[in-house]
C-alpha cells in the first residue's frame, strides 16, 4: 500500500505541475520538491501506523512529482540544444544509479544501524539535493513553463516507455523465482550485466543519442526487449538469460532517452514541462500496473505465458513509433 500510495501521487500530481510553474519560479518548486520528498522520508521513523505510512509516501510522491519533472526540463535549459539527448542520458544514468544504489547502503546500514537511520540520512540526502538544484531552473523560466496541462504530442513516446517499462519488470521483478524455477541459483550476474550495459551505454555512449535519430534508438530498444522477452518465454536456459539480460540492458539504455527527446520534440519548447510531465507520469503508470498484471498472467499461466505477454507487449509498441513516424512526416509536408 505505501508504495502504490507513491506511485498513485506522484501519477496523479504530473499534470498539477505545468500550471504550478506558470506562478511559481521552477527555481523554486524544485527546491520545493526535493524538500517534499526529505521531510516525508525523514518523519517515516516517527509513523507508528500504517495510514501514517501510507500519507508519508504519498506525500513524497507528490514532492517526486515535482522535482523530477522539473529538473528533467532544467538538463534542457542549461544545456546547449545539440547536446540535449547526451545530457538527458546522463541524467537518466545518475537517477538509475541512485535508484540502484539506495537498497544496496540501505542494506549493508540496516543490520548495524536499523531502519530510523536509514530513513534519516535519506531526509538528508534530500537536503543536499534542495541544495544542488537551488536556482538551477532561473535561466529556463521563459522557455520551460507551458500553458499546457498534459501535452498530447507526447502520449505516444508515453505508451511506448510504459511498454519498455513492463519489460524490465517484467525482469526485475520475476527474474528471481524464474531462475529459482530453472533452478539456476542467484541472479546476481544477470543483474549486473543490466546494470553495466545500461550504465555503460548511457555515460561513455551518451554521444549516440544526439548523432542518431530518437525514433530509430527507440525502435532499436523495442526490438531489443522483444527479443529478449522471447528468449526468455521460449528457451530457458542461463546462457539464455544472460543474454536476454544484455538485450533488456540495451533496451532500457536505449528507450528512456530516445523517447523522451522524441516527447519533447513532438510538443515544442513552450509545452516542454507538460511533455515532460506527461512523459514521465506514462513512465509512473507502467511502473505501477506492470508487476500486478504480470503477477496475474503468472499465476496463470506459468513462466512461459508471462515472458510471452511482455514480449507481445514490446512488439506492440513498435504501433506507437509507426504513427510517431507518420505524424512527423505528415507535419512535415504540411510545412
Amino acid at each position: 500500500m505505501a508504495v502504490a500510495a507513491f506511485s498513485v501521487t506522484a501519477i496523479l500530481a504530473r499534470p498539477l505541475v505545468a500550471p504550478a510553474a506558470r506562478r511559481v519560479r521552477p527555481s523554486v518548486l524544485l527546491v520545493a520538491g526535493a524538500g517534499i520528498v526529505g521531510v516525508a522520508t525523514a518523519a517515516t521513523p516517527a509513523a507508528h501506523s500504517v495510514p501514517a505510512v501510507i500519507a508519508l509516501r504519498g506525500l513524497a510522491g507528490l514532492g517526486e512529482a515535482f522535482f523530477y519533472v522539473l529538473a528533467s526540463a532544467a538538463v534542457y535549459a542549461i544545456v546547449p540544444a545539440e547536446r540535449h539527448s547526451r545530457a538527458q542520458s546522463r541524467f537518466s544514468a545518475v537517477v538509475g544509479a541512485g535508484i540502484l544504489l539506495g537498497p544496496i547502503v540501505a542494506e549493508v546500514l540496516r543490520p548495524r544501524t536499523g531502519y530510523a537511520p536509514i530513513w534519516l540520512l535519506g531526509g538528508g540526502l534530500c537536503a543536499i539535493a534542495c541544495g544542488c538544484v537551488a536556482g538551477l531552473a532561473l535561466e529556463c523560466e521563459a522557455r520551460a513553463v507551458t500553458r499546457a496541462v498534459l501535452s498530447r504530442p507526447a502520449l505516444l513516446p508515453g505508451v511506448v516507455v510504459a511498454a519498455q517499462t513492463w519489460a524490465m519488470a517484467a525482469f526485475t521483478v520475476f527474474i528471481a523465482l524464474y531462475a529459482s524455477h530453472l533452478g539456476l541459483g542467484s541472479v546476481g550476474a544477470p543483474f549486473a550485466v543490466v546494470a553495466a550495459v545500461v550504465l555503460g551505454v548511457r555515460t561513455a555512449g551518451a554521444r549516440l543519442f544526439d548523432r542518431h535519430e530518437p525514433l530509430v534508438l527507440a525502435v532499436v530498444a523495442m526490438l531489443a526487449a522483444t527479443t529478449a522477452l522471447t528468449v526468455l518465454a521460449a528457451a530457458p536456459s542461463r546462457g539464455a538469460l544472460l543474454a536476454a539480460s544484455a538485450l533488456l540492458g540495451a533496451s532500457q539504455a536505449l528507450a528512456f532517452p530516445s523517447l523522451i527527446a522524441l516527447a519533447v520534440r513532438r510538443s515544442g519548447p513552450l509545452e516542454r514541462t507538460a511533455a515532460i510531465a506527461t512523459f514521465t507520469g506514462c513512465f509512473e503508470v507502467g511502473l505501477a500496473t506492470a508487476a500486478i498484471v504480470l503477477g496475474v498472467v503468472l499465476d496463470l499461466v506459468g513462466f512461459a505465458g508471462l515472458y510471452g505477454v511482455a514480449a507481445a507487449v514490446s512488439a506492440l509498441a513498435l504501433v506507437p513509433l509507426a504513427l510517431t513516424r507518420a505524424s512527423e512526416r505528415a507535419a512535415a509536408q504540411a510545412v
